[in-house]
């Protein structure tokens, strides 16, 4: 996941749990860039479908072995009996990381592992019928990590990052990505809101997340379909496709481009969407409980020098509109001593290489 997101997801890992199963949540331990918990398959199938911060979901394979050298590493893949359990043939992609290993060199281990792999499956081919069922979905991608010499498989069992939804079809100049967006509401609880507003809402990423965020999501070509452990499983499994908690969230979007707004209306069936300039002001007819907004700091969107305006003039337009709660995403490097209030939390995090900033305010 996004670096500086584990907490929040960490969050929603555990409300989702107990919404879910209505059980203790299992223990869990942070690892680099994630968490790392024990579920069954069916606990884990069923959360794959509803969470909506992480970028991915790995399952661990239980095998885990010293490799000081590559001929061991090549042994050892050659002889993964435990390997059939998980997948079938080579992985068209495996990616491998080093750490405080004899073996440094990724590639070269990658090339060890294939051609390991490779070996083992020429003297125990798959079933072709089992095979062939499997080539229906996504083939996953294999993670292997070496620390201290001990070497760990992972399977991506996502069959792609699960930041692509598909819910949002249509993108405007700076598309928010879907998990970030998701972060982002869960930060602010506007999942928790009666009302909420977007006015820069772009191709409505914000409002879409806020309005699904406990809903059930058909990834469609998951990868774990193709593990053999869980085939089995997977063919009894229908997950719920219903919501975990009922919000009677309302919502609104606004964005001066009319070519944008069309692209949201397509998007998002949730929130009424309008033409307005939020340096205008708000339509009077509207009685919001929060605003939360991503508004345009980075090069892709180049503004005209009527709205060049400073993200100080901004909080101070939107608080001159009443008194609601306020979210919005800006780069780190902006002090926050322009604003007339310091925020009442923040969350420091890297989108796309760049370090960014969560800001709340209360009422």
């Amino acid at each position: 996941m996004n670096p500086g997101l584990e907490n929040l997801a960490l969050l929603e890992f555990k409300e989702k749990w107990q919404l879910a199963f209505d059980t203790a949540v299992p223990r869990y331990t942070f690892e680099e860039g994630g968490i790392e918990f024990l579920a069954s398959f069916i606990e884990f199938e069923y959360l794959s479908h509803y969470l909506k911060i992480p970028t991915r979901i790995l399952l661990r394979i239980n095998h885990e072995f010293k490799v000081r050298d590559f001929p061991k590493l090549f042994t050892k893949c050659k002889n993964a009996q435990w390997i059939s359990e998980y997948i079938l043939e080579v992985p068209e992609v495996i990616k491998c990381t080093s750490k405080k290993s004899r073996l440094i060199h990724t590639k070269k281990i990658e090339d060890t592992i294939r051609k390991g792999l490779a070996e083992y499956f020429r003297n125990n081919p798959p079933k072709k019928k089992l095979l062939k069922k499997t080539k229906e979905y996504k083939n996953p991608i294999l993670h292997v990590r070496i620390i201290n010499d001990n070497c760990k498989f992972s399977l991506d069992v996502t069959g792609g990052n699960l930041y692509k939804r598909g819910e949002r079809t249509y993108i405007g100049s700076a598309p928010l990505r879907e998990n970030i967006a998701a972060a982002f509401i869960y930060f602010c609880n506007s999942h928790n809101q009666d009302y909420v507003c977007d006015p820069m809402c772009g191709s409505g990423s914000l409002l879409i997340e806020a309005h699904q965020f406990y809903n059930f999501i058909n990834r469609e070509q998951l990868s774990y379909l193709t593990i053999p452990l869980l085939q089995n499983v997977s063919e009894t499994l229908i997950p719920l496709r219903s919501s975990l908690k009922t919000i009677p969230l309302k919502s609104v979007g606004f964005d001066i481009c009319e070519k944008t707004l069309k692209a949201a209306k397509r998007n998002n069936m949730f929130s009424e969407l309008c033409i307005n300039d939020i340096w205008e002001g708000f339509p009077q007819k509207y009685n919001f409980d929060q605003i939360i907004l991503n508004p345009p700091w980075n090069k892709r969107i180049q503004l005209d020098a009527k709205r060049k305006k400073t993200h100080a003039d901004l909080f101070k337009t939107i608080r001159a509109q009443g008194n609601y709660s306020l979210g919005m995403i800006l780069p780190k490097d902006i002090n926050l001593k322009i604003f007339k209030n310091q925020p009442t939390k923040k969350l420091i995090l890297t989108i796309g290489g760049i370090k960014t900033q969560f800001l709340y305010w209360e009422k």
